[in-house]
């Protein structure tokens, strides 16, 4: 049985860790929220767009599915955040995008904690190099979302 601190929720960043009914409740409202009827990347990164003479082209559909036109923009903002755009930028940013345009608060949000726990899982479960400022990058768009930025980077790296 396991000590008191040493259970699943004693590796969560602490502030995840005392507001996990709330996060939970995110993902699953963006559980429901992500479908839809348009082709969605899910994936897209600097790898994944490639820009020549003639415009850009989207490579790499190994993730795409049918989903809410939203998903590839909010997959965006925390990338955005973590070459050095604030949450604040990032989300200016989306607003160029006409399906972002009408998403609702909510949704964003519901967006933003989900994409967090996915990062924080690829992150536990599948280590690579560049998953921890992807993870903190979420992070920081959360707490944006939740109006919560008082709190600073998670101290035991867990993002």
């Amino acid at each position: 049985m396991a000590q008191a601190g040493e259970g699943p929720s004693a590796r969560l960043d602490p502030w995840a860790r005392d507001h996990l009914d709330e996060l939970v409740a995110g993902e699953a409202r963006a559980i429901e929220l992500v479908a839809g009827d348009h082709l969605v990347h899910t994936d897209l990164h600097s790898l994944n767009i490639l820009v020549g003479d003639v415009g850009a082209r989207v490579v790499d559909w190994a993730w795409s599915r049918r989903g809410n036109p939203a998903v590839d923009t909010a997959f965006l903002i925390p990338r955005l955040i973590a070459a050095g755009h604030e949450p604040e930028a990032a989300e200016r940013w989306a607003e160029s995008v006409v399906c972002w345009q009408g998403t609702p608060a909510a949704t964003r949000t519901a967006f933003a904690v989900a994409i967090w726990g996915i990062w924080q899982l690829l992150e536990r479960d599948h280590p690579l190099p560049h998953r921890p400022a992807l993870t903190a990058a979420a992070r920081a768009w959360t707490l944006h979302r939740l109006d919560q930025r008082v709190y600073g980077p998670a101290e035991d790296g867990q993002g």
